[in-house]
Parts: structure tokens; C-alpha cells; sequence
């Protein structure tokens, strides 16, 4: 199974910190990364707009978590529509995301679709969850979650 992350849309789903905007990126990126080495998962993360000065290019970074940024004038959610677009083994494919107009256009397309919490639980917890259905978190295992995340 493949991942593709809407960048920022997770981001800002699981942050309220008030660092810099790229010191948390960055920490994410980070934490992703090990992650996925640890489950063996491969993917990509996607955010919008070009990388920033003393910060690796996307295609620099090693595997499994490849990091895109988008060109000048492409949303992250227009990248990750156009690589399914031409992606011969969708079923292979799982995009995070908590954007609902992304999710419906890649469900139209038979893409799996799985949620930012569900995701990071998953990465956490390193249960198997059922990709099409939405399990409410609770504030307490939000904040744990989150925790866990500034900590990394």
C-alpha cells in the first residue's frame, strides 16, 4: 500500500502549536519519516508551494516518505488528483486527507480514503483500521496523539 498526505490539511489538523509554520513542518516531516521506515510504509506528502530556503527539496529526501512541494499555482490537492489520474493500480493507493471535496473526488475515482486522526492512529497504534469508515476520536486520545507528535 501506497500513502499519499495532503500536507498542510494534516498539519493543521493536528497542530495548535505556535511554532513557525516550517520548524513544524519540519518536526512532522520527521516524525512521518520514522513512522513509515519503522511500519515499513512507503508514500508521499504533499504540500503546497515551493520548498524554502535551508530545507531539503522534496525529491532529496530518502525513502519511504517522499516530500513534493507544489509548483507555483498547483494545489496540493491538484498534484494528488492528477497522479491518480494516471495511476494505473489506484487500489493500491491510500490519500490522507480531512478535505471533504478532495475525498468525494477521489472516492468518484475508486481512490481508498482515509482520515488525518484515523491515519496518525494507525501510525501510532499500528492497528489495521477500515479505511472508508470515520471513527470519531476522543479529545483525550487527540490530545495524547498530539503529544506525541510536539514530541518527536
Amino acid at each position: 500500500m501506497r500513502y499519499y498526505l495532503d500536507g498542510y490539511n494534516l498539519l493543521f489538523s493536528l497542530s495548535n502549536s505556535r511554532l513557525p509554520l516550517l520548524k513544524q513542518r519540519k518536526e512532522m516531516i520527521q516524525f512521518l519519516q520514522l513512522a513509515f521506515e519503522k511500519k515499513k510504509l512507503t508514500g508521499t506528502i504533499v504540500f503546497d508551494g515551493k520548498v524554502h530556503l535551508n530545507e531539503e527539496s522534496g525529491r532529496s529526501y530518502p525513502s519511504p516518505l517522499e516530500i513534493v512541494y507544489t509548483t507555483k499555482g498547483q494545489t496540493a490537492d491538484a498534484y494528488i488528483l492528477e497522479q491518480m489520474e494516471f495511476c494505473k493500480y489506484r487500489s493500491e493507493i491510500t490519500v490522507v486527507t480531512a478535505d471533504l471535496g478532495l475525498r468525494r473526488h477521489l472516492q468518484s475515482m475508486r481512490v481508498k480514503v482515509m482520515d488525518n486522526q484515523k491515519f496518525m492512529h494507525f501510525l501510532c497504534k499500528g492497528k489495521k483500521e477500515e479505511e472508508k469508515t470515520d471513527i470519531e476520536e476522543s479529545q483525550k486520545e487527540i490530545a495524547r496523539l498530539l503529544k506525541i507528535f510536539e514530541q518527536s
